[in-house]
C-alpha cells in the first residue's frame, strides 16, 4: 500500500509570462495554445459594408438582415438568399413583398453580396 502523501502536490514554478497567459485563459475560457486571431480587421471591415444594391436604402439592409435570422425559414447557411425564398414559396410561408423583390431583382448568383446571408457572411471568418 503507498505511503500516505500530506499536502498537495506543488506544481513547478512557473516564469510571470506563463502566470499572465493562464490568468488570460481561465478568464476566456480557453488554453493559450489553442487561441489565435481568426479575423482580419481589414476584411472584417470590408464584410460590414452596406449590401449592395441597398446602400441608399438603410432599412432594407436591415429587412434582409431579418430574413437571414428569422428561423422560421429554415436553415440559412450554405444556400443563397434566393434559395431559401425559394423554399419559404414552396412550404408557403409568406414573405414581405419588398424582400422578395429585392432578393429577386438584386441577386446575380451565389457570390452576389445580396444573394449570401448575413450568417454566411460572419461565418467566412471561420472557414480559414
Amino acid at each position: 500500500m503507498p505511503p500516505r502523501v500530506s499536502g498537495k502536490r506543488r506544481r513547478p514554478d512557473k516564469g510571470q509570462d506563463e502566470d499572465a497567459r493562464d490568468d488570460q485563459s481561465r478568464l476566456v475560457g480557453f488554453k493559450t495554445s489553442i487561441v489565435r486571431a481568426i479575423v482580419d480587421p481589414a476584411s472584417k471591415r470590408q464584410d460590414q459594408r452596406a449590401t449592395r444594391g441597398s446602400e441608399g436604402d438603410p432599412e432594407l439592409s436591415k429587412a434582409l438582415s431579418d430574413f437571414d435570422w428569422n428561423h422560421s425559414f429554415g436553415p440559412c447557411s450554405e444556400i443563397s438568399r434566393s434559395q431559401r425564398l425559394a423554399r419559404a414559396k414552396k412550404f408557403g410561408l409568406h414573405v414581405e413583398d419588398r424582400i422578395e423583390r429585392a432578393i429577386d431583382d438584386r441577386s446575380h448568383g451565389f457570390g452576389s453580396e445580396v444573394s449570401v446571408s448575413s450568417v454566411d457572411r460572419l461565418m467566412r471568418h471561420y472557414v480559414n
